[in-house]
């Protein structure tokens, strides 16, 4: 259960800024007519996202005189009390709801400065077990003789909205439902019951039939706890088969993700490789084409001369170097592409064998709550047979 901690409105109404700090338990709010004291309550449902205005059809006619923005922020408490917060999606003490209102009819919400939905903001609400569109959670002015009128079905349904009996409420219907059917379930088996009870009066004159009866009933006992015991067993064996494939399953699993992970490793290293080769390909290119540059000005020069020759011999080599420098990227590329295209595969098989075992456990929750109902039919109908 939470509370609400403080209000704050800002050009809303008559307030060009306040502040109502407000704790657990009862809270009253006094002062002389028009000193604003329903615009605090209005200010709570506006900003919180009620559809009920009271004041005014518009939200624009809730601004301030003379400005141009409004906000109106409840800050909820959502401190940890008990297994954890009142609604654990926000790790804050406080939750502060604001909503900002223009002149131009336009408006949006907040929730700790981070823009929120109206549904968001409802969703928030629903954690709270707060409606705030409820009247007997929020009465506005003029809401009594709103309230006088409707049906008594719709006032026991506000109020149970209100204390939060709704889900109650609903357990009761089914389980008033399931009653119903228990009785009428009851009502059959007692007539049945009459009928083998005027069966049994009528036999009971013959005593050689009475002892096969009662041996065939015997032997018809035991035939139902065996069958039911039975069922037990042969249900306990498909869940420990489902278990022992599920941890196959997982087993395989973990042995894709190893190879997924040595893979990834692996691709990270040729990547890095082919940096490295991709910068000496370039440094030899350029090399390359400063040769080429230095032969063709030695050969403006007649072409015969020792630099010639030797440069030639170096432009002949670093062609060669280049070519292997080539082949090499090459052959590791090819090699890159193969383990990309086989990592593929295995996050490929890793979401479908993840599939399979999100499956075979929901298989194993069915089957682990049939074993569950049959079990606790078995005793009811008598102890395990010995073997």
């Amino acid at each position: 259960m939470t509370f609400i901690r403080e209000v704050v409105l800002e050009n809303f109404m008559s307030y060009e800024y306040g502040r109502i700090p407000l704790g657990p338990g009862l809270n009253i709010v006094t002062g002389p007519n028009g000193s604003g004291k329903s615009s605090i309550l209005l200010g709570i449902s506006v900003a919180l996202g009620a559809q009920y205005t009271e004041r005014g059809r518009r939200l624009r006619d809730l601004i301030r005189w003379g400005s141009k923005l409004a906000r109106v922020s409840v800050v909820l408490d959502n401190s940890v009390r008990g297994r954890g917060r009142p609604y654990p999606k926000i790790k804050s003490d406080v939750i502060r709801v604001s909503r900002y209102l223009r002149v131009d009819g336009s408006y949006w919400f907040e929730v700790n400065g981070v823009e929120y939905s109206r549904g968001e903001i409802q969703g928030i609400l629903r954690a709270f077990g707060f409606n705030p569109d409820n009247m007997l959670v929020i009465m506005h002015q003029n809401m009594v003789e709103e309230f006088v009128v409707i049906s008594p079905r719709d006032k026991l349904k506000l109020l149970e909205d209100a204390v939060g009996l709704t889900h109650y409420r609903e357990r009761v219907m089914d389980v008033r439902e399931r009653l119903e059917k228990v009785l009428k379930d009851e009502a059959e088996v007692k007539s049945m019951l009459d009928k083998a009870k005027a069966n049994l009066d009528f036999w009971r004159g013959e005593y050689e039939k009475l002892k096969v009866r009662d041996e065939l009933m015997k032997r018809k006992s035991d035939l139902e706890i065996e069958l039911s015991w039975s069922k037990v067993n042969r249900k306990l064996k498909s869940v420990n088969d489902l278990k022992a494939k599920i941890d196959g399953l997982r087993v395989k699993l973990d042995s894709l993700k190893r190879s997924y992970d040595e893979l990834s490793s692996e691709i990270k290293g040729l990547e890095d490789l082919m940096v490295q080769i991709e910068l000496e390909r370039r440094r030899i290119m350029d090399m390359l084409i400063e040769y080429s540059r230095i032969i063709g000005r030695l050969e403006a020069l007649g072409g015969i001369s020792r630099d010639f020759e030797e440069v030639s011999s170096k432009f002949s080599k670093l062609r060669v170097d280049f070519e292997d420098v080539c082949k090499r990227f090459d052959f590791i590329f090819k090699d890159y592409v193969g383990k990309f295209s086989s990592r593929a595969i295995l996050g490929y098989r890793i979401e479908e064998l993840s599939s399979e075992i999100r499956l075979r456990e929901r298989d194993l929750r069915s089957l682990e709550g049939e074993l569950e109902s049959l079990l606790e039919n078995a005793k009811r109908v008598g102890p395990m047979p010995s073997v």
